[in-house]
């Protein structure tokens, strides 16, 4: 394995490869991409139901009329701004801290839709 310093001297390719050999890396972006998935999952649920609508401006209308479409957008857009905080080529620390905050906001939104359609809130 290069270090940590030749890899940021080298291609975007190696420096993802010398991220990803690191576990806490593959936990982060596995924990990300599962709050995500969760969002969408719960959000696309409680419209279904009928008894809420899409709380997001920008994606409001848009659920309405092509949920697919939608979803596929929201999910694409935090895949982007996964793929930029990685290619950052932060300190692991900030990575890491980076990573932890994304995953705690992204999971007010599916816990919010649950407790929602479970009349908790």
């Amino acid at each position: 394995m290069r270090s940590t310093q030749a890899a940021a001297l080298g291609s975007e390719a190696r420096w993802l490869r010398h991220l990803f050999s690191y576990t806490d890396t593959w936990v982060l972006v596995a924990l990300f991409v599962a709050t995500q998935l969760l969002d969408t999952l719960t959000t696309a649920y409680a419209v279904g139901t009928g008894q809420f609508s899409e709380a997001n401006p920008i994606f409001g209308h848009l659920v309405s009329n092509d949920p697919l479409v939608a979803y596929g957008s929201k999910l694409l857009i935090a895949f982007l701004v996964l793929g930029v905080v990685l290619m950052l080529r932060l300190k692991w620390w900030i990575r890491r801290m980076v990573l932890g905050i994304f995953i705690m906001l992204s999971l007010v939104a599916p816990v919010a839709n649950v407790l929602r359609v479970t009349g908790h809130l």
